[in-house]
């Protein structure tokens, strides 16, 4: 018993590390997938031509409902909400006869749009080169979203895709004013951003097209610079009065000791929500990567601990898997591919029946025994000729409490129960972090683009001494 209550972070090992490197060494076979990815969203991008009433049936709770709830707010990094009822839509945007979208045509769009941001998973370990290979930007609370800017209006989508806002914006071909700058059917602008309702604002985490220049390929180095460099260009649009929803691009710091900081105490103008660590060499692909990564505590984030609907802290964790055929009546993780952490009785799914569907979301509590990885086998890596230990999860301490909200989307992934099992016993600390970051940055040299403690974003370029007292915890 007492081998099962250790510091979870004794039986991770490198985890988390190993897949950063293979996701790095992954990147160039990967960009054909990215190819493909784009060229659906050409052919997608004729969407913009069509009304989006259809897409309101569907819409339950909106900005309001969505900001007043803790529970969808503290969970907004893996749960796929639905928005409201109200709607931004005008009378001129109404629909004609045969131009609404089918069902079926309606959930394909809605995953190819799901399809389309990059997924961080959540730090449950700390990336030894922390300092000299990766940026880090302070995280608003607020829901996660796709923002395309085109044709003359800007539409936002949640991340299962669904419709969150039609407005207009100051980006460009975003309004009436700005569509005619330069014509073109692949003029568009494509953004990945947190919305902040209490300020209705939308803050850019990352670019994945500005002006119809696709930027998937880059690195993260140069789509920050990318990013802040041409929306300085822009800053009467972006910023303009006569555009309620304003679009604003988030300060990002080399992750040093000094960057660390001021990312998790200067002044911002919304709610933080913890910290968002990208790799400074990552390019831009859809879907899940440990090459960004998300971190909160308790004093930069009000949902540090995941809680219920009244914002009180479950007194166990609780998680959400989805069940699977394969393996035989398993509940596996929302990961890709999706990680199996134990199974079902049998004589549950013969009870249950056709109700219990593949993809079906079920909430379980996870005892003291939390997730339970293999032991360490030896792995021969003829390509690098070292012996590796290989360490995989291989189930969980479950207990079956209930079907959970369909709604969610998708299972929790394995970082996210890690993180909050290590939040209740052995959680990763602010001073932790800088201290990684001292060690990194003491083996080698801090990335020019960014000199230590000194902002790319909009906070300007502030020198941040080792004596300054935001260096204090």
């Amino acid at each position: 018993m007492t081998e099962r209550r250790r510091d979870p972070r004794s039986f991770i090992g490198n985890y988390q590390e190993r897949r950063r490197l293979a996701a790095l060494e992954r990147q160039q076979s990967a960009r054909s997938k990215a190819i493909d990815s784009r060229r659906r969203l050409d052919d997608l991008s004729l969407i913009t031509d069509l009304p989006l009433r259809e897409e309101e049936e569907d819409i339950e709770g909106r900005l309001a409902t969505v900001a007043a709830s803790s529970e969808d707010l503290q969970d907004h990094s893996d749960i796929q909400m639905s928005p409201s009822s109200s709607s931004s839509l005008k009378a001129q945007d109404s629909p004609t006869a045969g131009q609404y979208l089918g069902q079926q045509q309606r959930k394909e769009l809605w995953h190819h749009w799901a399809s389309q941001l990059m997924n961080p998973e959540w730090l449950i370990e700390i990336p030894t080169d922390l300092a000299t290979e990766w940026y880090v930007l302070p995280r608003p609370e607020g829901q996660r979203c796709t923002v395309l800017a085109s044709k003359g209006r800007t539409i936002s989508r949640l991340r299962n895709g669904i419709l969150f806002e039609n407005f207009q914006s100051g980006l460009p071909y975003g309004s009436r004013e700005t569509y005619g700058e330069g014509g073109g059917q692949s003029n568009y602008s494509l953004l990945d951003c947190i919305y902040h309702a209490a300020t209705e604002t939308y803050y850019i985490i990352d670019m994945m097209i500005w002006r119809g220049r696709e930027l998937y390929d880059c690195t993260t180095e140069f789509r920050f610079f990318w990013m802040h460099s041409k929306l300085e260009e822009e800053p009467a649009n972006l910023l303009a009065t006569t555009h309620r929803k304003q679009c604003v691009p988030l300060p990002a710091y080399p992750a040093t000791p000094s960057g660390i900081q001021a990312a998790y105490s200067d002044p911002v103008t919304f709610t933080r929500d913890g910290l968002y660590f990208i790799h400074r060499r990552t390019q831009y692909s859809p879907g899940q990567t440990p090459l960004a990564l998300t971190w909160k505590d308790a004093a930069s984030s009000r949902f540090f601990i995941d809680t219920d609907a009244k914002g009180v802290v479950h007194p166990e964790q609780q998680v959400v898997l989805q069940y699977a055929h394969v393996p035989s009546r398993g509940v596996c993780t929302g990961d890709e591919p999706a990680i199996p952490l134990g199974t079902m009785p049998e004589q549950f799914v013969e009870k249950v029946g056709a109700k219990l569907k593949p993809g079906r979301l079920l909430k379980f509590t996870l005892g003291s025994g939390g997730v339970e990885f293999s032991s360490p086998i030896k792995i021969d890596n003829t390509e690098q000729q070292q012996q590796q230990q290989e360490m995989h999860p291989v189930g969980a301490d479950l207990k079956f409490i209930g079907v959970a909200n369909q709604r969610r989307g998708r299972a929790d992934t394995l970082s996210k129960i890690l993180f909050q099992m290590m939040a209740r016993r052995q959680p990763i600390r602010i001073d932790m972090l800088k201290t990684a970051a001292s060690d990194s940055e003491s083996r080698g040299l801090v990335g020019v683009e960014g000199q230590e403690g000194e902002s790319i974003g909009i906070v300007g370029r502030d020198n941040l001494n080792a004596d300054d007292n935001r260096m204090n915890d």
